[in-house]
Protein backbone atom coordinates (compact mmCIF):
# COMPACT_ATOMS: atom_id res chain seq x y z
CA UNK A 1 0.00 0.00 0.00
CA UNK A 2 1.18 3.17 -1.02
CA UNK A 3 2.12 6.29 1.78
CA UNK A 4 -0.89 8.58 -0.38
CA UNK A 5 -3.45 5.63 0.11
CA UNK A 6 -2.77 4.94 3.99
CA UNK A 7 -2.92 8.62 4.81
CA UNK A 8 -6.51 8.61 3.05
CA UNK A 9 -7.41 5.95 5.23
CA UNK A 10 -5.94 7.36 7.93
CA UNK A 11 -7.44 10.61 7.30
CA UNK A 12 -11.09 8.63 6.84
CA UNK A 13 -10.95 7.06 10.02
CA UNK A 14 -10.09 10.41 11.89
CA UNK A 15 -13.17 12.20 10.15
CA UNK A 16 -14.97 8.76 11.10
CA UNK A 17 -14.06 9.49 15.44
CA UNK A 18 -14.83 12.85 14.70
CA UNK A 19 -18.52 12.39 13.45
CA UNK A 20 -18.83 10.47 16.62
CA UNK A 21 -17.54 12.51 19.16
CA UNK A 22 -19.70 15.13 17.34
CA UNK A 23 -22.75 13.52 17.50
CA UNK A 24 -22.37 12.50 21.19
CA UNK A 25 -22.09 16.66 22.26
CA UNK A 26 -25.10 17.14 20.18
CA UNK A 27 -26.68 14.17 21.79
CA UNK A 28 -25.77 16.02 25.05
CA UNK A 29 -26.94 19.59 23.96
CA UNK A 30 -30.39 18.36 23.16
CA UNK A 31 -30.23 16.75 26.80
CA UNK A 32 -29.37 19.46 28.92
CA UNK A 33 -32.07 21.55 26.74
CA UNK A 34 -34.36 19.24 27.58
CA UNK A 35 -33.71 19.42 31.27
CA UNK A 36 -33.35 23.17 31.35
CA UNK A 37 -36.55 24.14 32.30
CA UNK A 38 -37.45 22.03 34.63
CA UNK A 39 -33.83 22.80 36.52
CA UNK A 40 -35.04 26.93 36.59
CA UNK A 41 -37.57 25.71 37.80
CA UNK A 42 -36.75 24.22 40.85
CA UNK A 43 -34.25 27.13 41.40
CA UNK A 44 -34.44 30.55 40.42
CA UNK A 45 -32.47 33.64 41.42
CA UNK A 46 -35.63 35.22 42.27
CA UNK A 47 -36.40 32.38 45.04
CA UNK A 48 -39.06 30.15 45.59
CA UNK A 49 -41.63 32.71 46.50
CA UNK A 50 -44.91 31.64 48.65
CA UNK A 51 -42.77 28.89 50.27
CA UNK A 52 -43.07 28.99 53.66
CA UNK A 53 -40.23 29.38 55.95
CA UNK A 54 -39.60 26.80 58.60
CA UNK A 55 -39.94 27.53 62.03
CA UNK A 56 -36.41 29.74 63.16
CA UNK A 57 -35.72 29.23 66.62
CA UNK A 58 -36.12 32.71 68.36
CA UNK A 59 -37.61 34.26 65.49
CA UNK A 60 -40.92 35.56 65.44
CA UNK A 61 -41.83 35.50 61.53
CA UNK A 62 -44.95 37.39 62.24
CA UNK A 63 -42.48 40.08 63.13
CA UNK A 64 -39.83 39.83 61.65
CA UNK A 65 -40.24 40.85 57.80
CA UNK A 66 -36.87 40.98 56.77
CA UNK A 67 -33.80 37.70 56.71
CA UNK A 68 -30.81 38.19 55.48
CA UNK A 69 -29.11 35.00 54.42
CA UNK A 70 -25.15 35.12 55.62
CA UNK A 71 -21.46 33.51 55.68
CA UNK A 72 -19.06 34.38 58.23
CA UNK A 73 -16.30 34.03 55.60
CA UNK A 74 -18.42 35.82 53.07
CA UNK A 75 -16.59 39.47 52.09
CA UNK A 76 -20.09 40.72 50.73
CA UNK A 77 -22.00 39.66 53.76
CA UNK A 78 -19.50 41.66 56.06
CA UNK A 79 -20.12 44.70 53.33
CA UNK A 80 -23.47 44.10 53.75
CA UNK A 81 -24.08 44.18 57.01
CA UNK A 82 -22.21 47.79 57.34
CA UNK A 83 -24.13 48.81 55.16
CA UNK A 84 -27.11 48.12 57.28
CA UNK A 85 -25.46 49.17 60.37
CA UNK A 86 -25.22 52.88 58.93
CA UNK A 87 -28.06 53.53 56.36
CA UNK A 88 -31.02 51.48 58.21
CA UNK A 89 -32.66 52.66 61.64
CA UNK A 90 -31.90 50.78 64.23
CA UNK A 91 -35.86 50.57 64.76
CA UNK A 92 -36.12 49.17 61.39
CA UNK A 93 -33.11 46.64 61.96
CA UNK A 94 -33.84 46.21 65.37
CA UNK A 95 -37.56 45.17 64.92
CA UNK A 96 -38.07 43.71 61.83
CA UNK A 97 -34.28 41.94 59.93
CA UNK A 98 -32.75 39.23 61.45
CA UNK A 99 -29.52 37.63 60.07
CA UNK A 100 -29.31 33.64 59.74
CA UNK A 101 -26.43 31.85 59.06
CA UNK A 102 -26.12 28.02 58.29
CA UNK A 103 -22.98 27.59 59.97
CA UNK A 104 -20.52 30.00 62.43
CA UNK A 105 -21.66 33.43 62.78
CA UNK A 106 -19.84 36.11 61.58
CA UNK A 107 -18.88 37.81 64.95
CA UNK A 108 -19.68 41.46 63.66
CA UNK A 109 -23.43 40.73 63.15
CA UNK A 110 -23.93 41.31 66.98
CA UNK A 111 -23.30 45.33 66.39
CA UNK A 112 -26.25 45.55 63.57
CA UNK A 113 -28.64 45.08 66.36
CA UNK A 114 -30.70 42.46 64.78
CA UNK A 115 -31.39 38.70 65.76
CA UNK A 116 -28.47 36.36 64.74
CA UNK A 117 -29.32 32.93 64.14
CA UNK A 118 -26.83 30.30 63.30
CA UNK A 119 -27.26 26.79 61.79
CA UNK A 120 -30.50 28.02 59.65
CA UNK A 121 -29.58 25.52 56.55
CA UNK A 122 -33.21 24.66 56.31
CA UNK A 123 -34.09 28.08 55.53
CA UNK A 124 -31.17 28.20 52.76
CA UNK A 125 -32.95 25.23 51.33
CA UNK A 126 -36.49 26.12 51.85
CA UNK A 127 -36.37 29.68 50.27
CA UNK A 128 -33.33 28.36 47.48
CA UNK A 129 -30.76 30.77 48.70
CA UNK A 130 -28.94 30.81 45.05
CA UNK A 131 -25.74 33.08 46.27
CA UNK A 132 -24.60 34.80 49.35
CA UNK A 133 -26.27 37.29 50.54
CA UNK A 134 -29.58 36.68 50.27
CA UNK A 135 -32.41 38.61 51.29
CA UNK A 136 -35.74 36.95 51.80
CA UNK A 137 -39.01 39.38 52.14
CA UNK A 138 -41.19 37.37 54.29
CA UNK A 139 -45.18 38.48 54.12
CA UNK A 140 -47.75 38.58 57.26
CA UNK A 141 -47.91 34.87 57.08
CA UNK A 142 -44.56 33.76 56.81
CA UNK A 143 -44.41 33.18 53.16
CA UNK A 144 -41.68 34.29 51.19
CA UNK A 145 -42.87 37.60 48.91
CA UNK A 146 -39.87 38.43 47.34
CA UNK A 147 -35.89 36.88 47.42
CA UNK A 148 -32.83 37.73 45.37
CA UNK A 149 -28.96 37.86 45.98
CA UNK A 150 -28.40 40.80 47.30
CA UNK A 151 -24.73 42.85 47.02
CA UNK A 152 -25.68 45.89 49.12
CA UNK A 153 -28.24 48.03 50.69
CA UNK A 154 -29.08 49.50 47.39
CA UNK A 155 -30.37 46.13 46.26
CA UNK A 156 -31.98 45.23 49.47
CA UNK A 157 -34.10 48.07 49.76
CA UNK A 158 -36.67 46.23 46.95
CA UNK A 159 -37.02 43.82 49.65
CA UNK A 160 -37.97 46.18 52.22
CA UNK A 161 -40.46 47.83 50.41
CA UNK A 162 -41.70 44.11 49.30
CA UNK A 163 -41.73 43.78 53.11
CA UNK A 164 -44.17 46.39 53.73
CA UNK A 165 -41.29 48.31 55.83
CA UNK A 166 -40.78 51.97 56.10
CA UNK A 167 -37.68 52.94 54.84
CA UNK A 168 -36.03 55.64 56.67
CA UNK A 169 -36.02 59.06 54.90
CA UNK A 170 -32.05 58.79 53.98
CA UNK A 171 -32.70 55.30 52.41
CA UNK A 172 -35.22 56.25 50.30
CA UNK A 173 -34.21 55.83 46.41
CA UNK A 174 -33.87 59.15 44.92
CA UNK A 175 -36.99 59.26 42.29
CA UNK A 176 -36.39 60.47 38.67
CA UNK A 177 -38.35 63.57 37.29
Amino acid sequence: MSFTASALILTWVALLLLGLVVAGLVRQVHALQRDLPAAAARRTPQGRIGAVVPPIHGIDTARVRLLLLLDADCSACAGLLAGVRTTLSSRVVRDHIALLYADGTDPTAAEVGAPVVAGADDVFTAVGATALPYGVALDADGRVAAATPVGGVSQLLPLIAAAGLDLPDHARPEVAQ
